[in-house]
């Protein structure tokens, strides 16, 4: 399985992942400040963002019941509360910000809700199932006051999700508070790797999480990640693994570089290495590519019209 190689220029310690907005509303730290909670534990969290869409859950799923969470309960998606996700409250995760003070992330996992039922019985008799898929998540930052209650700090605009991609969020991939570091002046944030395999090929991508304190909570999808054809399609022997020497074998990672240098969000430098697949139209084996963050579009550019990304969109 692929890992993703971090490395940060000069001594420095996500889809696109939110869909941007014909018209983004502007971020107010007054009144994101007014919300405080005494704590942040689970019946606190949802009953202050999601109060009058909650709905008594039945479901029970082998995945969710295994990971470690505050909590789970359904939300409406809507007012018709037609429609439901079921929320997974994710553990607290303690960070420092890009001024070395404590904060407080708090991470709802959204999975979609799938019921089979007779239309004329009770909806609590559904059949209920969860997709494993296609989920999304709503992302909280927090503070500590003197006297003792939590402020919010920021928060995602809208559910963070991958755009027409049908996989998790994955932000367990994104090892925070470890792997944090200044992506822009005052901008902490982390670059993590989400890998898929299907039928003997790896494949990953590359994601930028924002914690601004002066804006938005986002996660920004940074293009391909790196791929292999290593593994087996679809037997048990060694005849049905690609060997080194095919024509057909490839096998290549992604090193990124933050380059701190000076602006608002700094540019990252990703840069493959290893074999391309062979119907490859360029050759970026070798080569550097200067992703920019735009905040007008809410999305990381590359300097390359090809590369691998167009496949991620």
């Amino acid at each position: 399985m692929k890992r993703l190689l971090l490395s940060v220029a000069i001594g420095l310690g996500s889809l696109t992942a939110t869909s941007a907005m014909a018209v983004t509303p502007a971020f107010s730290a007054q009144k994101v400040a007014q919300v405080k909670l005494p704590d942040l534990n689970f019946k606190q969290v949802m009953r202050q963002f999601y109060g009058r869409h909650l709905k008594q859950s039945y479901i029970s799923d082998e995945y969710i019941d295994s990971i470690p969470k505050e909590g789970a309960i359904e939300v409406y998606r809507s007012e018709d509360k037609e429609d439901t996700d079921l929320a997974v409250m994710h553990p607290v995760i303690q960070y420092k910000n890009a001024r070395n003070e404590q904060r407080y992330l708090v991470v709802i996992e959204k999975f979609m809700v799938f019921r089979d039922r007779d239309p004329s019985g009770p909806s609590w008799m559904a059949d209920s199932k969860v997709s494993s898929a296609a989920t999304k998540a709503d992302l909280y930052s927090f503070k500590k006051l003197s006297d003792g209650p939590f402020q919010l700090v920021s928060k995602s605009l809208e559910s963070i999700h991958y755009s027409g991609r049908p996989y998790r969020v994955n932000l367990q991939d994104a090892n925070i508070p470890k792997g944090l570091q200044l992506l822009g002046n005052n901008l902490i944030g982390v670059i993590y790797e989400t890998t898929q395999m299907h039928q003997g090929s790896t494949d990953s991508w590359l994601s930028v999480l924002h914690l601004p304190e002066d804006g938005f909570i986002g996660a920004y999808l940074l293009g391909d990640g790196g791929a292999d054809n290593e593994g087996l399609f679809g037997g048990t022997s060694d005849e049905d693994v690609i060997p080194e020497d095919s024509p057909l074998y490839y096998n290549y990672d992604a090193t990124v570089t933050v380059i701190p240098d000076g602006s608002k969000y700094y540019p990252i430098i990703k840069r493959y290495e290893g074999e391309r697949p062979a119907d490859s139209e360029a050759d970026f084996i070798g080569r550097d590519f200067v992703w920019q963050f735009d905040p007008e579009e809410k999305e990381y550019k590359s300097n390359s019209p090809k590369e691998l990304d167009s496949s991620l969109e």
